[in-house]
Formats: structure tokens, C-alpha cells, sequence
């Protein structure tokens, strides 16, 4: 679906289109998920939210916006209800590095590359990548992996649209320095996990 058949397909759900409503839950699901599991370690608080999420969404349907971003709607939405989650959660024993964001969760679920030298490279940048402070790992995987605007990003994080630049601009630079004796492609700048498909 493209940007315009989002829209068209949450107008159609809000207005009671349960085929809409089921199509908007296909495309978003596998992504919403990738996303909230850097978030928080516990898939079954991500799948529980993501379904919190979406029972909530058809419950209160007459009252949401028919003119918002859904993409950032439903990742802005997913996310705070993961937090909520977490902090119900804490008798769950769970541990304290569910409560950053996370790149990377199994060297096997990177990408590998034929070239030896590009996969050392790669594998250096994974290392670097994750010392930066959570929320610009947050913001950079929703930027350039998510492909979403400076103001979707802004939006889901609930920063300003100048902190959201300042994150990024500073991750990217800070990865620069620490790569700068590395010959490396735009290509392998970012490079994260697959989607990963929870709705079968």
C-alpha cells in the first residue's frame, strides 16, 4: 500500500471497515513488532501490546483523527504501550537491558556480505553502533530503516522536531569519527535486523 491507500484504508476503518481494519493490521504488524522487540527484550509484552493495540484502535475508533500519519500513529502508539507494559512488569524479573533500545539481538540475524573486508567493517560498525545512547539508536533506526520524516520520528519519540535533527546529527557523526580509518559504503551505514513475521 502506498502512503495515500494508508490513509484511505484507516478513513474507511474508522468508519467501520472491517476489511480495512484487517489490511491496516497486515502491512503494519511485521514492522511494529521489529520495532517494539529493540525496545523492550520480552516478545510477549511486544505481541500483547501489539494486540492491546489494535483492540484499542477498533474499541475507540469513532473517536481517532481520520487525517493523522498512521505509520507514526501506530508506532508512537505501540510504543508507549510497551512502556506501560514494562513498568507493570518489573515483579517479571525482567532484566535492566530491556529498557534500552537495542540494533542489534543475534549476530545471525545480520546481514552478511560475500566480501570479507566489508563484512570486518560491518561487523565493527555493529560494535560502535551500539554505544550510542538509546535514543539515537532509536532515532536513527526509525529514520533510515523505517524510512520515516524528521517529524514522524519526532512524533513517536514525543520530541521536538530540533532534537530529533540533533540525535541523529550527532549519531551519524559520532559514527563517522569512530569509522573514519574504515572504508565504508552509505550502503552499510545502517544496517539492521529483518522484519520479522509474527502474524503467521
Amino acid at each position: 500500500m502506498t502512503n495515500h491507500s494508508h490513509i484511505e484504508y484507516w478513513q474507511r476503518f474508522i468508519q467501520g471497515d472491517q476489511e480495512a481494519f484487517r489490511s491496516l493490521y497486515d502491512v503494519y504488524v511485521n514492522s511494529l513488532f521489529s520495532y517494539a522487540i529493540r525496545y523492550c527484550a520480552d516478545e510477549e509484552i511486544v505481541k500483547d501490546s501489539i494486540h492491546d493495540l489494535f483492540v484499542d484502535l477498533h474499541r475507540y475508533r469513532s473517536r481517532l483523527n481520520p487525517n493523522v500519519n498512521v505509520k507514526a500513529y501506530l508506532f508512537g502508539s505501540l510504543r508507549r504501550k510497551v512502556a506501560e507494559s514494562k513498568k507493570k512488569s518489573i515483579n517479571r524479573s525482567i532484566s535492566a537491558e530491556d529498557y534500552h533500545f537495542r540494533l542489534g539481538l543475534a549476530t545471525e540475524d545480520y546481514i552478511t556480505l560475500p566480501d570479507d573486508k566489508e563484512n570486518e567493517v560491518l561487523t565493527k560498525l555493529r560494535v560502535e553502533m551500539e554505544k550510542l545512547p538509546h535514543r539515537q539508536k532509536e532515532a536513527l533506526y526509525l529514520r533510515f530503516t523505517c524510512d520515516m520524516s524528521y517529524e514522524q520520528v519526532a512524533q513517536i519519540m514525543d520530541i521536538s522536531i530540533a532534537s530529533c535533527r540533533t540525535f541523529i546529527y550527532r549519531a551519524i557523526k559520532d559514527l563517522r569519527l569512530r569509522m573514519e580509518n574504515s572504508k565504508i559504503s552509505q550502503l552499510l551505514f545502517i544496517a539492521f535486523l529483518p522484519t520479522r513475521d509474527i502474524s503467521k
